[in-house]
């Protein structure tokens, strides 16, 4: 019940609307008085720089929340990526509660309670319109998800560019025919019509396969 006693950080995958997503947990930024809890704020900073979205969650029966807030996010040059969450409008009057959001600036904000669970419907759908604009378009474009696959693909073009240029120079058919098989094999390595023991060695290596 003590705030700025937390020191670790926690970690969870969710499924939302179809999508993984990893939240994560960490002790809040304020000004610490120990060195325990100064490492576990530097991890906070640390985690929320690398992360694609920070929620913010904010204590708006707090007197001084506005003013911390605007010390806190404001100054960041990445505000765009921050999610403000008002937290515990359950303890506001209709009035206040309906001028939080406002206060909040031009940040974004969801208004919400996690008492009672008023504004997570809204979270919900806000966080999965978030992700959606930052995922790639899988319709209409070339996604891998393999780092081999990517580098054999790399290969491959650079094989096929050599083998044009050498067409366009008049080099020797073995030559141009040399890097089209380069080519092909690379694509064939992906598929799985050849593979070579260094692979298979790369394969081992990140799975673990029961005998």
């Amino acid at each position: 019940p003590v705030p700025g006693t937390t020191r670790d950080y926690l970690t969870e995958w969710i499924d939302l609307d179809g999508v993984a997503v990893a939240l994560t947990d960490t002790a809040g930024l304020r000004s610490s008085s120990g060195v325990i809890e100064k490492a576990g704020q530097e991890s906070a900073q640390a985690i929320m720089n690398e992360a694609d979205l920070v929620l913010w969650i904010v204590d708006v029966a707090r007197k001084r929340w506005q003013k911390e807030l605007s010390s806190d996010v404001k100054a960041d040059r990445k505000s765009a990526k921050y999610l403000i969450l008002l937290n515990k409008i359950d303890k506001l009057t209709d009035e206040e509660s309906a001028s939080v959001k406002q206060a909040a600036g031009t940040l974004s904000a969801v208004s919400l309670s996690c008492k009672t669970g008023s504004g997570l419907k809204s979270l919900r759908k806000t966080l999965a319109g978030r992700i959606t604009a930052q995922m790639p378009d899988l319709t209409d474009r070339l996604v891998l998800t393999s780092e081999r696959h990517r580098s054999k693909l790399a290969n491959a073009l650079k094989s096929l560019r050599r083998g044009r240029k050498g067409i366009e120079s008049g080099e020797s058919p073995e030559l141009i025919a040399f890097e089209l098989r380069r080519a092909v094999n690379e694509i064939d390595e992906i598929t799985g019509r050849i593979y070579n023991e260094e692979i298979l060695d790369r394969i081992f290596a990140r799975f673990c396969i029961g005998k």
